[in-house]
C-alpha cells in the first residue's frame, strides 16, 4: 500500500513539474520579446537624448553669436547718441 502511494505522489509530482516546464516554455519567449523591447526603447531614448544635446549645443552656439550682434549693435547706437 505505502508502495501505490508513493508511485501516486511521484506521479502527481512529476505531473506538477511538467506543467510547471510547460508555463516556463510559453514565459520565455515573452521575455525575449520584453527584452528586445525594452532594447529598442534604450536605443531611442538615446538617440533623442543625442539629438536633445545637438540642440542645446546649437542653442548656445547661436546665444555667443547673438551676444556679439547685440554688442556690435551697441557700439554702432553710440554713433547717434549726442
Amino acid at each position: 500500500m505505502y508502495y501505490i502511494h508513493s508511485l501516486f505522489l511521484v506521479y502527481n509530482t512529476q505531473k506538477e513539474l511538467d506543467e510547471s516546464r510547460g508555463q516556463v516554455v510559453d514565459i520565455v519567449p515573452n521575455l525575449s520579446t520584453v527584452s528586445e523591447e525594452y532594447a529598442a526603447s534604450a536605443e531611442q531614448t538615446s538617440t533623442s537624448f543625442t539629438e536633445v544635446n545637438a540642440s542645446v549645443q546649437e542653442i548656445a552656439a547661436n546665444t555667443d553669436s547673438l551676444q556679439k550682434i547685440v554688442e556690435e549693435l551697441k557700439e554702432n547706437v553710440k554713433t547717434f547718441y549726442l
